[in-house]
Formats: structure tokens, C-alpha cells, sequence
């Protein structure tokens, strides 16, 4: 994984040199593995690097970058942003508030060199607040809103002959993150009579249900994955895809750990 590793760093670095240290605060891995994604299918030149960071300041680290890294490092600023104002809007979080402020110049920079993907993100969250605000379990409309973001975040250039496969993986992945934090906030917003999509509906009290519809999303996401003719870190890349997207999931459900927490 010093591939993976190397790809993070990669992009953590990237971002607090074009946007700063609170820049850096926007760093995901969903981001690093479009980085990846990009970078591999199109097997881009590769600037490497061995350096030291405030945040492993005893150890070099490896570290490697192209300019798919750049444009992901960009999409994070932008994705951060627009997430502060829908915290702020939904729950009133004051951080929320500072945070957006603090990054809004810097979102400024992101739309001016993408302004597709901008306008992509605002026209889907808007929708997508829309329907959260009718407060009917609505999965398979607030899915497919996020779905079109990520897909079309996904496609770094619209012309490109692998674009329909990039928009159709990351489409997939972007409904089976969505409802997959649906299903983990599902006790925490039922419990403080929040908008969850899957109350209501027969996934809100059945695990089981739950599980069968996000394996049935990330299949769909990586069956589109395997059409893409991808031979550079193409291992790590299913690695994520069938085991890495589930960790947060496992770790929430994982009876075992409720047991340590009763």
C-alpha cells in the first residue's frame, strides 16, 4: 500500500501548497482515490518526492504526484466548501460557518479554473437539499442526486473517450456513499427527528435489507471500474473498491464493538 500512501501524502501536500494549512483540512479519501483513479487510467507523469511534514516531522515520507493530484487537491477545497454551508444551513453549526468563510476565497480560485464542476456541485446539493427539506424517504431520488455529482467529478475531461465509464463508476460510488451514511446516521437521526432517506421506508429497521442494497451499489460501481482499461495500480484500486469503502461501514456495525461499548 506505499502506493496508496505515497498518493495520499501526494495529495495532502498538493493541497497546502496551492491552498494553505486550513486547505489542508479538506483532505479525504474519497479524493485520494480519484486521484489515483485518474492518474492510473491515464498513467500520467508522476513528479516524486521524499520529504517531511508537520504532520511526521521525524520521518521522511515518499510521496508522489501528477496533475490529476491537482485537480483532485482542487475538487476537495470545492466539495469541503459547499459541505460547511449545507452543515450551517441544515444544523445551524457555527464552525461550520467560520470554516466556509475561511475557505470561500479559496473556492473563489477552484471555480474560476472548473467552473463546470462548481456549477455540477451547487445545481446537485441544491437539489438534493430539496428534497431533504420534504422530508419523505426519497433514497433512490437523494442517491441518484449524489450520484450525479460524484460522476460528474469523476470526468476530468468530457470528451474523453473513457468519460461514460468514469461518470457511470463514480455515479455508483457517489449512491453508495450516500446511503451508506444514511444507514449509519439512521439512530441518530431518528433520534433527533432529523431527514434520514431510508425512514420510512423498509431499510430503516432491517440490517440485512440495508446491506443487500449497498452491495448491490458497489456493484454496479465496480462492474463499471472493470471497463476501464486500467493496468497501473490497478490491484490497489480493487482493493478499495471491495474492501476498502466498507471499513467505516464494518467498524459501525461490527457487533463486537458494541458489545465494548455497552
Amino acid at each position: 500500500m506505499q502506493r496508496y500512501k505515497g498518493c495520499y501524502c501526494g495529495l495532502c501536500r498538493t493541497i497546502g501548497q496551492q491552498y494553505g494549512l486550513i486547505g489542508r483540512m479538506t483532505l479525504s479519501y474519497d479524493m485520494t482515490f480519484l486521484a489515483l483513479l485518474l492518474s492510473s487510467l491515464y498513467e500520467a507523469p508522476e513528479k516524486k518526492g521524499l520529504n517531511r511534514c508537520f504532520v511526521h516531522p521525524t520521518k521522511k515520507r515518499a510521496h508522489w504526484r501528477t496533475k490529476y493530484t491537482a485537480y483532485a487537491a482542487d475538487l476537495s477545497i470545492a466539495l469541503a466548501y459547499y459541505n460547511c454551508l449545507d452543515d450551517w444551513e441544515d444544523e445551524h453549526k457555527g464552525s461550520a460557518r467560520f470554516y466556509a468563510r475561511l475557505l470561500h476565497s479559496k473556492y473563489l480560485r477552484v471555480k474560476a479554473k472548473h467552473p463546470r464542476h462548481c456549477n455540477k456541485i451547487e445545481e446537485c446539493l441544491t437539489q438534493l437539499s430539496s428534497i431533504e427539506k420534504t422530508k419523505e424517504p426519497m433514497p433512490d431520488e437523494a442517491a441518484a442526486c449524489f450520484g450525479r455529482l460524484l460522476g460528474d467529478l469523476f470526468v476530468y475531461d468530457p470528451q474523453d473517450f473513457w468519460a461514460k465509464h468514469l461518470y457511470a463508476t463514480g455515479a455508483a460510488l457517489g449512491k453508495f456513499i450516500y446511503l451508506m451514511d444514511a444507514c449509519l446516521d439512521l439512530e441518530a437521526d431518528r433520534k433527533h427527528h432529523r431527514y434520514n432517506p431510508l425512514l420510512g421506508t423498509d431499510a430503516a429497521d432491517d440490517q440485512e435489507y440495508q446491506l443487500d442494497l449497498l452491495t448491490m451499489l458497489i456493484s454496479d460501481c465496480t462492474l463499471e471500474f472493470e471497463k476501464l482499461p486500467i493496468l497501473q495500480d490497478v490491484e490497489i484500486l480493487r482493493n478499495i473498491l471491495f474492501s476498502g469503502v466498507w471499513q467505516k461501514y464494518k467498524m459501525a456495525t461490527d457487533p463486537r464493538r458494541e458489545g465494548q461499548q455497552a
